[in-house]
């Protein structure tokens, strides 16, 4: 019956890992991150193939070969199978790092460290004198030997180190928005560890293809999340994001007074220039580097940043008025000090609106609507203009 369990459990995975590779390719993805899911997704349906061989094997589909034969096969699919996890284990943790921001796969003696241990495992197998190295037949079966355990400890370590990571980086992290993709990125790392623990007290089930298909499914679906949240050009989160932030945190607010919520609404000055002066190219650059900006100095606080629409951002969090005031001078800070490095024949400019939960204030549209108010008052007093209408 386990046996029957185990290649229905590994049918079903290699399905949908077929499926999540089909529509990773159409997604065309060339990002870092992309490859990375995509050289995952190829090495978890190898090693699922191999499991689903296995399984065969445990029916017997092997048997009229006799039973020498049958043997090797069995030791050869161990080899190939835990070699197979190593790689996959090693392929988690640098798409965790590539989502991270880390650069591990640019940096050349990094990734030669990190693949290392793959690299000496495989050495050690063809080196090997003795071909009961990895395995052994005794009265009760197949049973792993030293680098059989070697393997596992190999795709166990990258794991922790993916977990490790992961866990401080979420530890450390103060915005809202990403806790989401980290607790996936965790989780990406988490299911395989308890499928390679659980495959050693319950083998013959299929567990550590569960737990990395059930890894990928959670990833892929973040991605397609994704999609829908966070703007493409600057990598920061968008209206939809800040929406659902203000509209949930709104009644707790409401229900402590005594608490602070601010809105803040931001627009750049002059974008319509330097589209027009300098070409739209030159205008995206500028929005991602004012998005980078922005990103830097919202880390140190709790709230979500996301890109409203065009050239203007916006900013929710729960702080008090003299954190807001910090806020916003820190901004402006790092942004003389990007103007000064950047070379540019143009200056980044913004204008802040800002705008506090108060009584009167009845819907998240209303307090928009007022920190954009305050934000258009701003820059018709630098421009010293009648508000007829917004400019870029």
């Amino acid at each position: 019956m386990d046996a029957i369990a185990h290649t229905q459990v590994s049918a079903v995975c290699l399905v949908t890992l077929a499926v999540l590779l089909r529509a990773q390719q159409k997604m065309r993805d060339k990002s870092l991150p992309g490859r990375l899911f995509t050289a995952l997704l190829w090495s978890a349906g190898a090693l699922t193939i191999v499991d689903h061989g296995s399984a065969l094997a445990q029916l017997g589909a092997w048997q009229e070969l006799g039973i020498p034969l049958t043997y090797r096969l069995n030791a050869g699919g161990s080899i190939l199978f835990y070699l197979l996890a190593a790689c996959c284990c090693l392929l988690v943790f640098l798409y965790v790092e590539a989502e991270l921001g880390h650069t591990w796969m640019e940096d050349g003696r990094r990734l030669a460290l990190s693949a290392a241990p793959v690299a000496l495992l495989l050495l050690a197998l063809l080196t090997a004198r003795d071909e009961n190295g990895f395995c052994y037949l005794d009265a009760e079966g197949l049973r792993g030997s030293t680098l059989f355990w070697g393997a596992k400890l190999v795709g166990l370590a990258y794991l922790a180190a993916a977990f490790l990571r992961c866990s401080w980086t979420l530890s450390n992290w103060k915005q809202e928005t990403p806790k989401e993709e980290l607790k996936t990125l965790l989780l990406l790392a988490l299911a395989p560890a308890a499928g390679f623990l659980l495959q050693g007290w319950l083998p013959g089930r299929g567990l550590l293809c569960c737990g990395i298909t059930l890894g990928l499914v959670c990833v892929y679906v973040l991605v397609l999340q994704t999609k829908f949240t966070v703007d493409t050009l600057t990598g920061v989160s968008n209206r939809i994001v800040a929406l659902r932030y203000l509209e949930s945190e709104l009644p707790y607010y409401r229900r402590h007074p005594n608490r602070s919520l601010h809105f803040l609404m931001m627009d750049m000055d002059h974008f319509k220039h330097i589209n027009d002066e300098y070409g739209h190219l030159e205008g995206d650059a500028a929005l991602v580097l004012l998005a980078g900006i922005l990103k830097k100095v919202c880390a140190n606080y709790n709230g979500v940043l996301a890109r409203y629409g065009g050239d203007e951002f916006c900013i929710a969090c729960g702080c008090n008025s003299v954190e807001v005031r910090t806020l916003i001078a820190s901004i402006q800070r790092e942004l003389d000090a990007a103007n000064a490095a950047s070379g540019k024949p143009y200056q980044i400019e913004i204008s802040i609106g800002c705008a506090r939960l108060e009584p009167d204030i009845a819907t998240v549209h209303d307090l928009i609507d007022k920190a954009d108010q305050e934000m258009y008052h701003l820059k018709t007093r630098k421009r010293g203009t009648a508000p007829a209408e917004k400019q870029g």
